[in-house]
C-alpha cells in the first residue's frame, strides 16, 4: 500500500517551478529590452566624443580622459580608478597623472597625486592631499590644496609650495599656475637656494615671483618686492628682479630695478653700491658673474683702514659698469655720466670727469679683493688733493701693487693750482707726466714731473714759460727747454733752455743757454730803490749773452725790493744795456751784495763800454749812447781786456790794452780807473786815472806820460811822470812834469818840478 506524501517535499517542488517561471520572464524581458535599445539607437544615435573634444576610455589599467582641439592636445588625465560621486558629473580619481599642454600643444605640465576630484563638465580639478607638479620637466613643485582647471590650464595652490629647478630649491606660501601661457606666479615670501659647484651658493628672496617659460626652453623669473640675491660675500637687492635661466638651468642674466643695492661684504674693505636699475650677465659655462651695470643716481661707498687711518671712498655717477675676469674677479669698473670720486682722510681727495675707468688686477698678498692697478678718465677731468687742484682733458693713473701711485699722465689743457705758504702757484701745459717713487712713512711721492707743450708757470708775481719742463723733487732740479721765458716784478729773462736747481737750505742755481743763432736775455726792471752807482737807480737793465750760470747761496732772501742774490756768470757775446750806457764783453760776472744789489761786475774778453757825457754832468752807465748834441753831449767809449766794477768803492777798473775815446781824443794805457760820483740818484762819471805808460792822441797832437788823469766835468787832462811830453804838429815837442791841457783847446799848462825844464805856454788853436 503506497505511503502518504511528505508535506516538505511538496513545498520544494512548488518553489522550483516558481523560479523557473521567473527566469523565463527575465530572459524574455532582456530580449525585449535589447530589441528596443537597438531600434532606438538606430533612430537616435548616441553623441560621440569628438563633438566635445573629450574622450573617455576605460580599461582594466584605469581611466584615460583627454581633450584636443583641431588635433592639438589640450590635456590628458590618467587614473587607476574613477568613482562617480553623487554630486552630478564629479568623479573621484585615484593615483592620478595629468598632462596639461601649452598653447602650441607641444610642451606639457604634469600634475600627479593620490586623490583628485574632477568635474568633467567644467574641467575643475581639486586635490587636498599632497600633489607633485612638473612644469615642462624644468620646475618641480610639491604642494597641498591644489585647485586646477585642466581645460583652461590654470590653477592655484594656497597652502604652501616647495619647488625645485635644476639644482635650485625654493619655497613660497602660494602659487598661481597658467600652463597654456607657461607661467607660474609665487607669493607669500619666495625663497630660492641654488648650490653651485666650485663657487658660492646663490640665494634669491622676494615677496613674490613669476616664472615664465619661453618656447626656446629658457625660463624667465620675475621677483617683486624686497628682491634679494646673495652669492658668498656679494649681494644684490632691489624692488624688482628679472632672472633669465637657460634650458640647461644655467643662470644667464639678471635685471634689477627700484632702489638697487649691491654689496661686497668683505671684512677689510666693504663696498656698497646704490642705483635705480641694474643689469648682470653670467658666463654660460661656469655661471659666474661676467658683467654688472648700474644706472641712475649711482652711489658706491667703500670703507678701508689704511695704516691706522679710516678712509671713506664715494663714487657718484649716472651709470656704473663692472666687468669680471673668468675667475669671477673684478677686472674693470667704468663710471659714466659725470662721475665723481671722493675720499676722506688726512688729505681729502676728489676726482671728477664725464667718465672714469678703474682697472683691477690679481689680489695682493693678504687682500681679499682685487687690487686697483689703473685709473683713467675721458673728458674734462678735475682733481683735488688737499691744497692741490688740477684739471685736464684726459687722465691716466697707474698704481703699484701696494695701491700707491706709480705713474700719472694728463693730456689736453692741463692746469694745476696749489697754495703753498699763502702763495698761489699755477701750472698750465698740454700734457703732464708724474713718476712716483716710494717714500718711507709717507707713501709714494712724485719722483719726476714732466710738463710738455706751452708750459706756463706762475707763483705769486713770478711767471715762467717753456715748451717743456722736467722737474725732479729729490734734487730740486727743473729743466726747461724751448723758448724759455721768466719774469717777476724786478727781472725777466729768456733763453732756449734753462736748468733751475733749488736745495732745502735755500741755495739755488740757474743755468740757461741760447739757441745756436740766438741769445739769452735778462732784464732788470729798475724798480728797486738803487741798483748801484754804475747801474743807476730806477733804470731798466737788459743783459744778453750766449749762456748764464747763476748761483744763489743759502740763507734768507734779501728783505729789500730787489731780489738779486749770489753770483751770475754770463758768457758768449755779452751785452749789458742800461740806456744810454752799453757794456760788451766775452764774459760777465755779477756778484750780489748783502743788500740784494749787484756789488761787483767782472767783465773779460774784449770789453767795451759806451757812455754819454756832457760838460756839466758827464753821463754814466745809466745812459745809452744814442747821439751827440753839439756843445752838450759827448760820446765816451772804453775798451779793454778786463773790467772790474766795485759798487762799494764806486770805481770801474779797466786793464789790458785799455783804450778810452772821448770826442776826437783816444787814450791808450795798460790800466784805467774811472771814479764815479755818489751824489744824486743818477751818479755820474767823475774822473779817470790811467797808469802804466799812457799815450793820448788827437788830430795834430799826441802825448805820452807814465800817468794820466782826466776830469769829465772840465774836460781837462793832466800828464805825470815819464816825463810827460806832447808832440804838436804846429808847435813841436813840449815836455814838462806835469802837463795840463784841455781836450777841447790847444792851450797847454806846463808845470814845474825840481830838475825839470819848464818851457811855458803855447798859443791856442785857431
Amino acid at each position: 500500500m503506497p505511503s502518504a506524501p511528505n508535506p516538505y517535499t511538496r513545498r520544494v517542488e512548488r518553489l522550483t517551478r516558481l523560479r523557473r517561471g521567473i527566469a523565463a520572464a527575465l530572459v524574455l524581458g532582456a530580449v525585449a529590452l535589447a530589441a528596443t535599445y537597438f531600434v532606438q539607437r538606430r533612430r537616435h544615435p548616441a553623441p560621440t566624443a569628438p563633438l566635445l573634444g573629450l574622450q573617455v576610455q576605460q580599461s582594466a589599467a584605469g581611466v584615460d580622459i583627454s581633450k584636443s582641439v583641431n588635433g592639438r592636445p589640450v590635456f590628458r588625465v590618467y587614473a587607476s580608478r574613477a568613482d562617480k560621486l553623487r554630486s552630478g558629473g564629479v568623479v573621484a580619481l585615484h593615483q592620478v597623472r595629468i598632462l596639461v599642454y601649452d598653447g602650441q600643444g607641444r610642451n606639457a605640465d604634469e600634475i600627479s597625486g593620490a586623490a583628485f576630484r574632477y568635474d568633467q563638465a567644467s574641467g575643475d580639478l581639486q586635490a587636498d592631499g599632497l600633489v607633485h607638479i612638473q612644469l615642462e620637466r624644468q620646475v618641480d613643485l610639491t604642494a597641498r590644496g591644489l585647485r586646477y582647471n585642466v581645460k583652461q590650464g590654470t590653477g592655484s595652490i594656497a597652502h604652501g609650495v616647495l619647488f625645485a629647478m635644476g639644482g635650485a630649491r625654493g619655497r613660497a606660501a602660494s602659487v598661481e599656475l597658467d600652463s597654456h601661457r607657461g607661467q607660474a606666479s609665487f607669493a607669500g615670501g619666495v625663497q630660492l637656494d641654488w648650490p653651485r659647484a666650485r663657487q658660492p651658493d646663490l640665494n634669491l628672496r622676494s615677496d613674490s615671483a613669476r616664472l615664465q617659460r619661453l618656447s626656446s626652453g629658457a625660463v624667465t623669473i620675475n621677483l617683486d618686492g624686497h628682491a634679494y640675491l646673495r652669492q658668498g660675500v656679494q649681494s644684490l637687492a632691489a624692488d624688482h628682479f628679472v632672472v633669465a635661466v637657460s634650458p640647461t638651468y644655467a643662470l644667464q642674466r639678471l635685471d634689477a630695478s627700484g632702489h638697487v643695492l649691491a654689496t661686497n661684504a668683505t671684512v677689510s674693505e666693504p663696498l656698497r653700491v646704490r642705483a635705480d636699475t641694474g643689469h648682470a650677465e653670467f658666463t654660460r659655462a661656469t655661471q659666474k658673474l661676467q658683467r654688472l651695470e648700474l644706472d641712475g643716481h649711482v652711489l658706491a661707498e667703500q670703507t678701508q683702514t689704511l695704516r691706522g687711518q679710516y678712509l671713506l671712498r664715494r663714487l657718484r655717477a649716472g651709470q656704473l659698469a663692472l666687468r669680471f675676469a673668468p675667475a669671477n674677479i673684478l677686472h674693470m669698473l667704468i663710471a659714466r655720466q659725470n662721475a665723481v670720486l671722493t675720499e676722506t682722510g688726512a688729505v681729502p681727495q676728489r676726482l671728477a670727469a664725464p667718465e672714469l675707468d678703474f682697472a683691477f688686477g690679481p689680489s695682493a698678498a693678504g687682500r681679499p679683493v682685487p687690487s686697483l692697478i689703473a685709473v683713467s678718465s675721458q673728458g674734462r677731468t678735475e682733481i683735488v688733493r688737499g691744497p692741490l687742484r688740477a684739471a685736464a682733458d684726459q687722465l691716466q693713473l697707474t698704481l703699484a701693487g701696494n695701491q700707491q701711485p706709480r705713474l700719472l699722465r694728463a693730456r689736453g689743457h692741463v692746469a694745476v693750482h696749489q697754495t703753498v705758504n699763502g702763495i698761489e702757484r699755477t701750472s698750465q701745459s698740454q700734457s703732464l707726466q708724474i713718476e712716483f717713487s716710494p717714500s718711507a712713512g709717507r707713501g709714494a711721492q712724485p719722483g719726476k714731473v714732466v710738463e710738455t707743450g706751452d708750459v706756463q708757470l706762475r707763483a705769486g708775481e713770478r711767471e715762467l714759460s717753456a715748451q717743456q719742463l722736467t722737474y725732479t723733487p729729490a734734487d730740486g732740479k727743473a729743466i726747461l727747454t724751448g723758448s724759455v721765458h721768466g719774469s717777476d716784478p724786478q727781472a725777466a729773462f729768456s733763453a732756449e733752455a734753462a736748468t733751475w736747481i733749488s736745495h732745502p737750505d735755500g741755495s739755488a742755481s740757474l743755468s740757461a743757454h741760447a739757441a745756436p743763432a740766438g741769445n739769452i736775455e735778462l732784464s732788470l726792471s729798475g724798480r728797486s730803490s738803487n741798483v748801484g752807482p754804475m747801474l743807476a737807480a730806477n733804470r731798466p737793465v737788459v743783459i744778453t749773452a750766449g749762456s748764464v750760470h747763476w748761483d744763489q747761496p743759502a740763507g734768507p732772501k734779501p728783505t729789500s725790493a730787489a731780489s738779486f742774490r749770489g753770483t751770475a756768470v754770463f758768457t758768449g757775446s755779452v751785452r749789458l744795456l742800461q740806456a744810454p750806457s752799453l757794456l760788451r764783453a766775452g764774459r760777465l760776472t755779477i756778484t750780489a751784495g748783502a743788500n740784494g744789489m749787484p756789488a761787483q761786475l767782472l767783465a773779460t774778453g774784449d770789453v767795451q763800454t759806451d757812455f754819454l757825457a756832457n760838460r756839466s754832468s758827464v753821463g754814466s752807465l745809466n745812459r745809452q749812447l744814442t747821439h751827440t748834441a753839439a756843445g752838450h753831449e759827448r760820446a765816451v767809449r772804453v775798451r779793454a781786456r778786463q773790467l772790474v766794477y766795485s759798487a762799494a768803492a764806486h770805481q770801474a777798473r779797466y786793464s789790458g790794452a785799455v783804450r778810452l775815446a772821448v770826442d776826437d781824443a783816444t787814450l791808450s794805457a795798460p790800466q784805467l780807473t774811472i771814479y764815479l760820483s755818489t751824489s744824486g740818484n743818477s751818479p755820474s762819471l767823475e774822473r779817470a786815472q790811467a797808469t802804466g805808460g799812457v799815450a793820448l792822441r788827437q788830430p795834430g797832437r799826441s802825448a805820452h806820460a807814465a800817468r794820466l788823469s782826466y776830469d769829465f766835468a772840465s774836460n781837462q787832462v793832466r800828464l805825470d811822470g815819464g816825463p810827460p811830453s806832447i808832440l804838436d804838429a804846429e808847435h813841436g815837442k813840449i815836455t814838462g812834469d806835469p802837463l795840463t791841457f784841455s781836450l777841447s783847446s790847444d792851450e797847454i799848462q806846463v808845470g814845474g818840478k825840481s830838475g825839470t825844464r819848464v818851457l811855458g805856454k803855447t798859443k791856442g788853436r785857431n
